[in-house]
């Protein structure tokens, strides 16, 4: 992984974890152009596995993966 991806991984950890109180546990970035492209893996949090389990939240999040 090249300098410039771990930093920007860790800048996206740092914020996850600041803004929400979990960063993500695995985190894929690609450079195309002038985007980042990431992956965040493990970022769901507590509150968001509840509503996914409920009637309602299968029903909104039924295009979103887990």
């Amino acid at each position: 992984m090249s300098k410039k991806v771990h930093e920007f991984n860790d800048m996206i950890r740092k914020l996850r974890k600041e803004l929400f109180g979990k960063g993500p546990e695995r985190i894929h970035t690609v450079f195309v152009e002038n985007m980042a492209v990431s992956t965040l893996y493990g970022n769901i949090t507590p509150t968001e596995k509840f509503i996914a389990s409920t009637p309602e939240g299968q029903k909104n999040g039924s295009r979103c993966t887990y």
